[in-house]
């Protein structure tokens, strides 16, 4: 008789991201348990996000930062709606088209709680930039 066979996977969503090149972009991802359900914003302290051209590079194309200013937690303290957000402005995205080496990379996005502990919100997701064409010469 054979051993039966189990597989294990983490759950973490892919979140693909399709930007337009000099156009200013939002992202807002929801922070959601273990068990699926949303979280309290006050148990949270802190929101990264970083691009890359593989998830293996050491090249960071992009870093988002509640510490840079451009990431934010938001959400009703004692509430269960907290959200990771990004912005980039239009003067941004135009200089990620200009600089790049390629405009199909990859991203993702992490919190991390009051303890310490860091809690991914998405698994290596695809992040492709749109180049813009028509701009001052």
């Amino acid at each position: 008789m054979t051993a039966p066979t189990y597989t294990l996977r983490d759950r973490l969503p892919v979140i693909d991201v399709e930007a337009q090149a000099g156009r200013e972009i939002t992202i807002s991802v929801p922070v959601l348990g273990a068990g699926g359900g949303g979280v309290d914003v006050a148990g949270l302290v802190h929101v990264r996000a970083q691009v890359r051209l593989r998830w293996d590079s050491d090249l960071v194309l992009h870093a988002w930062d509640d510490v840079l200013g451009n990431a934010t937690l938001e959400g009703t303290p004692g509430g269960t709606d907290a959200a990771a957000v990004v912005t980039a402005t239009d003067a941004e995205t135009t200089i990620w088209g200009m600089s790049w080496p390629r405009l199909a990379v990859f991203w993702d996005i992490e919190v991390e709680d009051t303890g310490g502990e860091i809690h991914p919100l998405c698994t290596a997701s695809p992040f492709a930039l749109l180049p813009e064409i028509t701009r001052p010469t």
